[in-house]
């Protein structure tokens, strides 16, 4: 067990994104451009997680252009309904885009079912 364990812990460590991590310390403590470096970086790399965060602070700072064509790249390329959703709400919102109800319509009823 404790084998398994230890094992676990390796593997996660592999994976684990130190950039991303320092990126969330940053934004915790209200240090958002430091921040936004660290997104922007890991974003280009394609990390889906530093995607969607670099995305919430670009609809945050009223940057809604920006956050909906990231928002639209991720939700082409991954699965990821809590993102989908996110573009759904732009699209029924017109922020970022033009208001289209259908578009909205496809993206919730896609993350529905996901």
């Amino acid at each position: 067990m404790k084998r398994l364990l230890l094992i676990l812990l390796l593997i996660t460590g592999l994976f684990a994104n130190e950039n991303l991590d320092k990126a969330l310390e940053h934004i915790q403590k209200k240090e958002y451009k430091q921040a936004r470096v660290l997104l922007e970086q890991e974003s280009k790399k394609g990390d889906k997680e530093a995607q969607n965060e670099l995305g919430n602070m670009y609809y945050l700072d009223k940057k809604n252009k920006k956050a909906f064509e990231l928002y639209k790249e991720i939700s082409n390329k991954y699965n990821a309904s809590f993102i989908q959703a996110k573009l759904a709400y732009m699209y029924s919102s017109g922020k970022g885009t033009e208001r289209n109800y259908k578009k909205a319509a496809k993206w919730y009823k896609k993350t529905a079912f996901e």
